[in-house]
């Protein structure tokens, strides 16, 4: 629903450039749906060059990982850890950094 408003606004808008972009929306949007408050982060860059790649599928796919306690991808989670901690903490409460900043509080940030 919220992705495939956001896929038909990229479309709308880019054209025949939307392979130049990397497009971003909602990792799990029936969780997003539920949640409150609705959080959104918003970056500058993806720092990713590839054409067809898009955020929220990366996100998923570390999420995913953590979520079966297998090693996040380290060079992508890097932008994107603090930001789930900062999540799962908005959510059910802040805790010790120590103890948030473990992966797994990470991706219980993107997934609530």
């Amino acid at each position: 629903m919220i992705n495939e408003r956001l896929d038909s606004l990229y479309k709308d808008y880019y054209g025949d450039r939307i392979n130049d972009i990397i497009p971003c929306g909602v990792v799990d949007e029936q969780v997003y749906l539920k949640v409150y408050p609705k959080i959104v982060f918003l970056l500058r860059e993806s720092h990713a060059g590839k054409a067809g790649f898009m955020i929220p599928n990366g996100l998923r796919l570390n999420v995913e990982k953590g979520l079966k306690n297998e090693r996040l991808e380290r060079g992508y989670m890097d932008t994107w850890r603090q930001a789930g901690v900062w999540a799962y903490s908005i959510i059910h409460g802040f805790d010790r950094y120590e103890t948030l900043k473990k992966d797994v509080y990470v991706v219980k940030g993107f997934s609530f």
